[in-house]
């Protein structure tokens, strides 16, 4: 019988607290005291803060296990060696765990592969050779093309697992390529696919899944990657209740947290915006009244040839390379579908989109309209498109 760990892929988000969390602090400490894992979503962006690792391989509890994923110039950027040497990156990403595999708190690196990486056999094994098996790996094929059997039989060559998932693009195939298995549920969502929240019925055939898994392997990592309104938390609560791993305490919190998602408990108190606090501000300035630096500085480098705009008499709709953004000032609603929106919308903030957006507007509409938010922020609505 495998030893399990299920989890969510992230714990910080802010849109869990008044589902999941009722206070903003300490997160992580509540979070392990539910889970017994997590995968940390945000390496795979920027390498991890040694001292942040530090931290955390001291206050995890014993037992606990967080899985990371590689970061993203190695797999995306340098195409796993195809497009320059990943050497260094990589000695270094693994010396910065060295904490966490230390004191028996590391899971799983997760090597997640771009979805325009098609299948290379002779890449992906010299890949596997560089590796310091030391450390768990668990690949994540994007692309159809990668699920044969040469490529099955070389991941058992060197213990790496294969990685099972539940997606629009990939069939939900249960391979078993190591002593391990590692499974991430994405969703089914259309924009994205992790807005999305599985019905009772869609997890069930899961446990006979499971069960059988757990029969062939010593350990099973289970992460569900639906963050929006915290739908992961109890889609992974329901699952471990479903196969027995719910103590009563963890049953109240799953009973709690599925009326929470309906019904959110928080209430957020925005800074009173006076008409002298707007007054003689530009576009940018406004901008950042209602985000941060780092988003506004990685929205205006959007391409303008990346952004569609089509103004009607009631609202602004764009088109950000496959995201779509509305403004209906009248109504008072912006409407988004990017992952970063979800996160930003609860406080009514903007994400790098919306920022791009407005700065391409005509600049009188821009301010007439950030100025209108600032000042009667509680009376707009930021919506997903599926609240429609």
């Amino acid at each position: 019988m495998a030893k399990l760990y299920f989890g969510t892929s992230g714990w910080s988000y802010e849109e869990w607290v008044g589902i999941f969390y009722r206070h903003s602090e300490g997160k992580l400490r509540y979070y392990s005291s539910v889970f017994n894992t997590v995968e940390m979503d945000s390496s795979f962006y920027t390498f991890p803060n040694i001292k942040t690792i530090e931290t955390l391989s001291r206050v995890l509890p014993v037992g606990f296990k967080m899985s990371l994923k590689l970061p993203n110039v190695i797999t995306h950027k340098r195409l796993l060696g195809r497009m320059g040497s990943i050497r260094e990156d990589l000695y270094r990403f693994l010396s910065v765990l060295e904490p966490l595999r230390r004191r028996g708190k590391l899971g799983v690196i997760l090597v997640q592969l771009p979805p325009g990486l098609s299948y290379d056999y002779e890449l992906l094994k010299k890949f596997l050779m560089n590796l310091d098996y030391n450390f768990n790996y668990a690949i994540e094929f994007r692309h159809l093309s990668w699920l044969k059997d040469d490529i099955f039989n070389l991941l058992r060559d060197f213990n790496v697992a294969y990685t099972i998932v539940d997606e629009p693009l990939l069939p939900p195939i249960t391979v078993i390529t190591s002593d391990f298995t590692y499974i991430r549920w994405h969703g089914k969502g259309s924009r994205p696919w992790y807005n999305y929240w599985y019905k009772e019925e869609e997890l069930k055939p899961w446990i006979p899944k499971i069960k059988e898994l757990s029969d062939k392997v010593d350990v099973i990592y289970g992460y569900f990657n639906n963050h929006f309104r915290a739908y992961a938390v109890e889609n992974c609560l329901k699952l471990m209740l479903m196969l027995g791993l719910l103590d009563e305490r963890r049953k109240r919190i799953l009973e709690e947290v599925g009326k929470n998602i309906i019904m959110p408990k928080v209430t957020i108190n925005f800074q009173k915006v006076e008409p002298k606090d707007v007054e003689g501000k530009s576009v940018l300035e406004l901008l950042l009244m209602l985000s941060n630096e780092d988003r506004v500085r990685r929205g205006v480098k959007i391409s303008k040839d990346e952004v569609s705009i089509i103004t009607t008499e009631k609202t602004i709709e764009a088109k950000i390379k496959n995201y779509i953004l509305t403004i209906d000032p009248d109504e008072k609603i912006l409407m988004h579908d990017c992952a970063d929106w979800n996160r930003v919308a609860p406080q009514k903030m903007l994400c790098k989109h919306f920022i791009r957006l407005f700065t391409l507007l005509p600049e009188d509409k821009a301010k007439e309209i950030l100025k209108d938010i600032l000042l009667d922020r509680g009376s707009w609505s930021f919506r997903l498109y599926t609240e429609q």
